[in-house]
């Protein structure tokens, strides 16, 4: 998987932070490829700290990011895919239907 050219991850950094000042509530990272941690080391110096300090990674077993998944979302609902406790799958079909 290629990053994208420095120049580019500064270019949208840029238009993010400048038109859409604190629109970010909290981003979280569920277990991101390794790549990923490479390229977060190359942006997130560029990246304001205000919105920087958003960014959680939940990575590793299902127990170890479930505290911080705790806080933000009811456990019982969110996907177990995504660290929560709900096995039913999500269906695009059922959601794209209206029967949800």
């Amino acid at each position: 998987m290629k990053q994208p050219p420095m120049k580019t991850s500064r270019a949208t950094l840029d238009i993010l932070q400048n038109h859409y000042p604190e629109r970010l509530g909290v981003c979280f990272c569920i277990d991101p490829p390794w790549v990923f941690q490479g390229f977060w080391n190359l942006i997130s110096p560029f990246i304001d700290p205000v919105t920087r300090d958003k960014i959680k990674f939940v990575q590793g077993s299902r127990d170890s990011g479930r505290a911080l998944l705790e806080e933000n979302f009811d456990i019982d609902e969110l996907e177990a895919n995504v660290h929560g406790r709900n096995e039913v799958a999500f269906s695009s079909s059922v959601y794209l239907d209206g029967r949800m």
